[in-house]
């Protein structure tokens, strides 16, 4: 099922492709993982801490889908 967020706090996400931190992110719900790649995935938000550790890492996200320029 996954898990509901309504916007807004930072959360604990898996960073597919290792974005770095500072980096914004899009919901990827085919693997229920943050990414870089915007084809086919919703805005997120940002990495705010813990980028860049590697593909499948877990890093720490601000969730803001409602910010056009996220």
């Amino acid at each position: 099922l996954g898990a509901l967020a309504v916007g807004g706090g930072v959360y604990d996400v898996v960073n597919l492709n290792n974005a770095a931190t500072g980096a914004k992110v899009y919901w990827d719900d085919s693997n229920n993982k943050v990414t870089t790649v915007s084809t086919n995935n919703a805005v997120f938000g940002w990495i705010v801490a813990s980028g860049g550790g590697g593909a499948n890492s877990t890093a720490k996200a601000m969730h803001a889908p409602y910010h056009g320029n996220a």
